[in-house]
């Protein structure tokens, strides 16, 4: 690919839409790849608000507070996939 665009164009911005289009295009090829995008960025963003609530405002010990997090996130992540079709 990299070198089909090389020999076809010399402009950087003309290389660069092309490329656009082509993960574009990838990106419609595979609609699920979107649903796993957003829960994994939404778990990525809870994992990091249950930690601050448990160590510094609830002050539960780190390795009782991460864990129960891990082990709650674990089981959110496989329900979120299972409703948006990712797991069977």
């Amino acid at each position: 690919m990299k070198k089909t665009i090389r020999k076809l164009v010399k402009n950087k911005h003309v290389k660069k839409a092309i490329k656009n289009k082509y993960i574009r295009k990838h990106i419609r090829k595979h609609k699920k790849f979107i649903n796993y995008t957003w829960v994994g960025i939404a778990t990525a963003l809870l994992y990091v608000f249950f930690l601050w609530l448990l160590i510094d405002i609830m002050h539960i010990p780190t390795l009782i507070s991460s864990t129960v997090t891990v082990g709650g996130m674990f089981l959110l992540k496989y329900y979120l996939y299972k409703k948006t079709g990712f797991a069977t």
